[in-house]
């Protein structure tokens, strides 16, 4: 994945000198302008997504996902 967003100009990735298992990969200005982009649309993916949710519920969602993904 990260590859094809290299290729498409979206990320840049610099290989670390001493260790050339690791490398840092950055967001660039065009993969910038592509978030600003979709924005909007994931925003109002996800007020349809949880609309029907409480507060509590939202709340309950966040801590699981985030347990998910530390």
């Amino acid at each position: 994945m990260l590859d094809r967003l290299v290729r498409q100009g979206l990320v840049a990735r610099v290989r670390n000198s001493e260790d050339r298992r690791e490398s840092i990969a950055t967001i660039t200005k065009a993969g910038l302008a592509a978030l600003e982009r979709i924005d909007p649309d994931v925003h109002g993916t996800q007020m349809a997504l949880t609309s029907s949710l409480s507060e509590r519920d939202l709340k309950q969602l966040v801590r699981l996902c985030d347990a998910l993904v530390p």
